[in-house]
């Protein structure tokens, strides 16, 4: 992983009654270059709450970020919280003194994202003959290009 900022915690640090940590990780923790359509330069903010438990440490909380990401049906560029509240770790206590949790949280975050992104439930999508974002400004292809006139061209093929 990258040389930048890391959530290190000393486990010396938490103590009997746990601790509590909040902050962020910067966008490059993603490691994913900005792509034409998805963009991920907003920071990684994270809220846990850390317990030693019999040798063990367990880290729940939640984390959460902004992308910007183009929609499947209209292409439009929008912005698109990715939040996982249910950020849950047990990491065993060995030899050293510091656990890092860096690549967890980002695994956290890469996990809950949209397999499919549309910006809304009433995006209209693409005019399936011109390409009008629909949602915009309306097209007259569909009122010209009836469903009976589709086909036309397939019936002056010579089969």
């Amino acid at each position: 992983m990258n040389k930048h900022k890391r959530l290190l915690i000393n486990i010396s640090s938490i103590g009997e009654t746990g601790r509590h940590v909040c902050g962020s990780l910067p966008a490059c923790t993603f490691e994913i270059k900005n792509i034409e359509y998805l963009e991920c330069s907003k920071p990684i903010d994270y809220n846990l709450d850390i317990t030693i438990v019999t040798h063990s440490v367990l880290i729940k909380g939640h984390a959460k970020t902004l992308i910007k990401r183009q929609c499947d049906r209209c292409l439009a560029a929008n912005d698109c919280t990715i939040e996982n509240s249910n950020v849950c770790h047990y990491v065993l206590i060995t030899e050293g003194k510091v656990i890092d949790l860096t690549d967890e949280i980002r695994e956290d975050i890469l996990i809950v994202f949209p397999q499919r992104f549309i910006c809304s439930e009433s995006c209209l999508g693409l005019c399936k003959y011109c390409g009008q974002n629909l949602n915009i400004n309306t097209c007259k292809c569909s009122e010209e290009n009836d469903s009976g006139k589709i086909w036309d061209k397939l019936n002056e093929l010579n089969l």
